[in-house]
Order: C-alpha cells, then structure tokens, then sequence
C-alpha cells in the first residue's frame, strides 16, 4: 500500500471526531465545548451556506449565512424556541425555520444535535421564498466556502487567499504534469503535492483527489487532440483508462465499503494520468500499484 493508503487510515480515524453526515449524532465524548455547524442549502433556488456557533452542541452563540454567488457574509441572530428557529438579519431578513429528521422513525425532540437539517421559509420583508438547509459537518473552524455548490476547477490560477479548502494546489499539478517523467515516487510526491491545499477529512479528500483526475483527464485529452497520435490516440485512450482504473480496483487495500476507497481509487488513477502525460503520453509496460505489491 501507497503512503497515501496510511494518511486515508489516519483520516478514517480523524472523521469518527469531525464529521457529522446527515441524520447522525455527534460522539459525545470527543466534542469540545464549542463548535461550529455548517449547512448547505437553499433558498428559493439560490444555493447558500449557513454556520452557526453552538455551544455545549445546543445553545448557538452567533451564526451568518451567505449566498454562493455573491459570498458576502450576512451576520445573523438566532432564537430557538423547541422545534422552531428563527434567525434574523440586520436588513429585515427573517428566517423561519424547523428541525427536520433524516430518518423514517420520529427523534423526539429534534435539536441541532439529533435532526438532519432545518426547512420553512426566508423573508426580506418584500418577498418569501422557501428554505432548505442539510447540516452537512462539525468542528472548529468552519468556513463558507465548504458548502457552496462544488464546481471543478479550471485552468485560471486560483490565488492562495481565495483557495477554500476543498481546492487541490493545482498550480503544484501544473508544475508536474510539464515536467519529465523521472520515477513513480516523484509521481507520488506531485499528487501529494497537490492535496497539502485540502483539509484532511474524508469529504474535502474525495473532492480533491476526484478535481485532480478530472484536471488530469482533462489535460490529457487537450494533448491528445492537438497532437500527432505517439502512444496512445483519441481512441485508445477510454480503453487504457478503463485498463488502469480496473488495475486500481483490483489492488486497493480498502474495502469497497469503506470511507477511503473512492479517494484511494481516484489517486491511483491520477498516479497513472500525471505518470502518462510526464511520459509524453506513452503508457508505461508496468502499473505503479502493481510494480509496487512486488517490492
């Protein structure tokens, strides 16, 4: 197994703390006293994020809300009062909202620690439109960015103040798929490179290693059309692709149930991609994983 394969073991471990999915609790033994809840939603059919402060998992201290489009962070007050909360800007705006259970059997109370998410509606005062909101992760920390709709990246530089941290380092990418190709390990350390930006929870590690081989299909198919076929053509490729990513499949150490199996597949994968193009498209006679189990 990569290196890769112990860092998705250790981020197995960091998820039984941080991550919250839908309709599940927190481990009551592992939270802090103060954390953030961030949610992703809409409203009417604007995508928004929400996060709001609780304290001892029950009590929000602040919260703000933002919508995907504009970004602009509008703080927000909120009361709850058994099921209901209201949460109220500074410009009129009103959310009216009520905890909502991901599950078939009623959880009696709903709370931000047992419901899945909150629905009902937002008003500004001139026009209402109706609120949808999942709680999608817990911890410290939390930033906007997270819950926006994600959108794969493209080939404009992304400044590193502006990078969320869900954004793989794709300058670092760029950098390595023009160079040479000079061994597997560099290969390793490039895609490795590029994952520092993302925050080491499962969720944002799936999406990285996911926009790395999109990036790098992408890259490859750019080449591969404006170039004199050497190696592999336009129409070889899907089949090489297919080769490699059954070879990925066949020599994961994950189980096909587990949290880290479709990061581990994806990076072997973008192994493959970043290996071929440093290659100048000529498929190597070995796989990295497969030359690797003989050691």
């Amino acid at each position: 197994m990569t290196g890769f394969g112990f860092v998705l073991r250790g981020i197995f471990l960091f998820l039984m703390v941080c991550m919250m999915e839908p309709g599940s609790s927190y481990a009551e033994e592992n939270l802090q006293t103060t954390q953030d809840l961030g949610m992703s939603g809409t409203i009417g059919e604007e995508p928004i994020a929400m996060i709001i402060t609780l304290e001892n998992r029950t009590h929000p201290t602040k919260a703000h809300y933002s919508s995907a489009p504009a970004q602009k962070i509008i703080p927000l007050t909120v009361q709850v009062t058994g099921n209901h909360v209201v949460l109220s800007g500074l410009d009129k705006e009103v959310f009216t909202l009520h905890f909502v259970s991901g599950s078939r059997e009623k959880t009696d109370p709903l709370s931000f620690y047992t419901a899945s998410g909150m629905q009902g509606m937002w008003s500004d005062g001139t026009k209402t439109l109706p609120v949808s909101l999942r709680f999608v992760l817990s911890r410290d920390h939390l930033a906007d960015c997270i819950f926006y709709p994600h959108h794969l990246p493209d080939d404009k530089p992304v400044p590193a103040e502006k990078r969320c941290e869900q954004d793989a380092d794709m300058a670092a990418l760029r950098q390595c798929i023009q160079s040479p190709y000079t061994s597997d390990d560099a290969v390793e350390s490039c895609i490795n490179a590029a994952l520092k930006t993302c925050h080491p929870d499962q969720r944002t590690t799936n999406l990285c290693v996911s926009d790395i081989t999109v990036y790098l299909d992408r890259a490859i198919r750019q080449r591969l059309a404006s170039r004199a076929p050497h190696g592999l053509t336009e129409q070889s490729y899907p089949l090489w692709l297919k080769q490699v990513t059954q070879s990925c499949l066949d020599t994961s150490g994950f189980s096909p149930e587990g949290t880290g199996f479709a990061a581990d597949i994806d990076f072997c994968v973008a192994e493959e991609k970043l290996r071929l193009l440093q290659n100048a498209l000529q498929p190597m006679p070995q796989r990295i994983r497969s030359e690797r189990s003989r050691h």
